[in-house]
């Protein structure tokens, strides 16, 4: 399937917040969620053309609740609520981790 029958670029920004947890507290470890978020990144850059700048990737401990949530709450910046309002703005959320959490 082509890239561009599944996507149809409609907005001129686009934000992504991309999570992997391979490694938790209580539960057993994961092998491949830091991974998928890392290619997940990779694809909207190189085919999707996400700004490198609106991409942020989280993984493992950098994946606190502290940092996801701070880093959400950072798409509500000033010239993102102009984006919105104008309705142009596609933000993308994806988080690979375990099914027991």
């Amino acid at each position: 399937m082509s890239f561009n029958k599944i996507y149809r670029p409609s907005y001129s920004n686009s934000w992504a917040l991309i999570i992997g947890i391979n490694d938790y507290k209580a539960a057993p470890p994961l092998e491949y969620a830091c991974n998928d978020a890392i290619e997940v990144a990779e694809v909207l850059e190189k085919k999707f053309n996400f700004s490198n700048s609106n991409i942020t990737l989280l993984t493992n401990k950098y994946a606190s609740r502290e940092n996801i949530l701070g880093n959400f709450l950072s798409l509500t910046r000033d010239e993102i609520k102009e984006v919105v309002i104008e309705g142009k703005l596609d933000i993308l959320s994806r988080m690979t981790d375990h099914p027991m959490t």
